[in-house]
């Protein structure tokens, strides 16, 4: 069931002349002395599913997660970080039923666009460092909440900042540099096809 009341979008002011909606994703700030960034990311999302997202069955079945359970399901280092691959999609898919997980690579910025159209944030694993300083660094996620008309990005990054507007051709190299991937987060259809009682 649809809970018509919840509303996933809002309205944000991205520099001093325009605005967008972008989803209500929760946001959290990862230590700048750790390499918590997939596990911070997957905790926005995993909020959003908890909490905002508008199907009441999907809501309930989500499992309310702190940063500690999270990392412990991700195998994620402090120091290293988090190792994401096909292997760490099946394990989320079995323990947390009410979503799919999907690793993609050579993501398409239509699918990126259809998917925030949905309403389903997406992870994005990027390199930051080449983003911002054309210098290779290590993989970094966050989360993208939405996309401008140009297709400039608004994320979620557990770094730098929540409603972080990121120009595509500044993103595009840091993302290209980790072929394009994409974990997709969205609800499982078997949860959605569920008669509630």
């Amino acid at each position: 069931m649809v809970d018509e009341g919840v509303k996933i979008r809002r309205k944000i002011l991205v520099d001093e002349n325009r605005k967008t909606e972008v989803l209500r994703v929760p946001f959290y700030y990862q230590s700048d002395v750790d390499a918590l960034c997939f596990v911070y990311s997957l905790k926005m999302c995993l909020d959003y599913y908890k909490n905002i997202y508008p199907k009441s069955q999907i809501r309930e079945e989500t499992p309310n997660m702190n940063v500690d359970e999270i990392k412990e399901l991700t195998s994620t280092s402090r120091q290293s970080g988090t190792r994401v691959d096909g292997e760490l999609m099946n394990k989320l898919e079995r323990n947390i039923d009410s979503l799919k997980f999907a690793l993609n690579e050579e993501t398409s910025l239509e699918t990126l666009k259809n998917k925030i159209l949905n309403g389903y944030p997406q992870i994005l694993l990027y390199d930051c460092s080449y983003m911002q300083h054309q210098i290779p660094g290590p993989g970094h996620a966050g989360v993208l909440i939405g996309l401008m008309e140009n297709n400039d990005l608004i994320l979620n990054n557990p770094w730098l900042g929540n409603n972080t507007l990121v120009e595509y051709r500044d993103f595009e190299p840091g993302w290209e540099i980790e072929y394009r991937r994409s974990v997709i987060v969205e609800p499982e259809l078997q949860a959605q096809l569920e008669v509630e009682e």
